[in-house]
């Protein structure tokens, strides 16, 4: 906790003298019925927090961007609080459409990379593939031709803080601008075993070994989008499939709006998702998703702004 503690207190002071900040404060409300009623999911509990970006420059531009975003979360069966840290990272513009980035950030591996789900019930097999979708550790990013490439070589804990794991992440993707975009990406460490989403109380100390290798496939055409994602690998030495599709449909004269529709499978096990998410206003998202499988429905108000 000292050294997670020490962090925060590193990022706030470099934020605090920014040229330019943005703050943001964050609400998440989740409820849900299946069985019985629930407050929280695997990937979500009830929670308030902030997002804390801060950007600094000289005569030449901006050479720094700096991110901290944290929430505490409640979990009203168990009725327990934990810390979340989501982003704590700051990255350093090196020229030439190059960065380098150190702290709590995103793993360079599969469609998370590109799909933010801090916000949202509609979750990738992140969770399940890796354990957790950000780790500390460093990263470095630039483009080539057509072509964006990342590597990342991080501890291996997640939200967390322990020193005796490695996880190494790296993924080449076609030019983000394109309506068809394909990726690849791979992944190897010995990880600790995710026991939730906290940063603190600290997560289980198991470790497991982990090898992936990953393919994506995105397009876009009209009112429509489509993702999907295929991962293989070893978890020490069993074997693991993993697979990800998601059809988003936003009406053209309904913006606000967006129909969302996935398939998942992971290790012999396969759900369909339906449902969707509409903005009520510039700051507040409703969002609700039935899981076809668990025989439940999801609901979720977020605020951000």
């Amino acid at each position: 906790m000292k050294k997670i503690t020490f962090l925060l207190i590193l990022f706030i002071n470099i934020i605090v003298f920014a040229d330019e900040i943005i703050i943001n404060k964050e609400l998440s409300l989740v409820g849900g019925y299946g069985d019985n009623f629930f407050t929280e999911t695997m990937h979500h509990q009830n929670s308030i927090g902030f997002e804390y970006f801060g950007k600094h420059s000289n005569d030449y531009g901006d050479f720094l961007a700096t991110d901290l975003q944290l929430r505490i979360a409640h979990n009203f069966e168990k009725e327990t609080t934990t810390l979340e840290i989501h982003n704590a990272w700051l990255e350093y513009k090196l020229g030439l459409g190059k960065f380098i980035r150190l702290g709590h950030f995103a793993l360079a591996f599969g469609i998370e990379k590109v799909k933010d789900t801090h916000a949202t019930l509609w979750q990738t097999n992140a969770m399940k593939n890796v354990g957790f979708k950000q780790d500390w550790g460093v990263g470095y990013r630039s483009f080539w031709n057509n072509f964006d490439y990342e590597f990342a070589a991080q501890i291996g804990s997640g939200m967390a803080f322990r020193k005796d794991g490695y996880l190494f992440s790296s993924r080449i993707n076609t030019n983000s601008t394109k309506s068809l975009q394909f990726a690849i990406s791979s992944l190897y460490g010995k990880i600790h075993k995710s026991m939730g989403m906290a940063t603190y109380p600290l997560s289980s100390s198991m470790k497991i070994s982990k090898k992936r290798i990953g393919f994506e496939l995105q397009y876009e055409y009209a009112d429509f989008k489509f993702m999907n994602e295929i991962a293989f690998g070893y978890d020490n030495d069993t074997e693991i499939l993993s697979g990800f599709s998601e059809w988003d449909y936003t009406p053209f004269v309904f913006q606000d709006l967006k129909l969302i529709v996935q398939y998942k499978y992971f290790d012999e096990t396969s759900n369909w998702n339906f449902g969707g998410a509409y903005k009520l206003c510039e700051t507040i998202t409703f969002s609700t998703l039935y899981e076809l499988k668990e025989n439940r429905i999801l609901c979720q108000i977020y605020f951000f702004g």
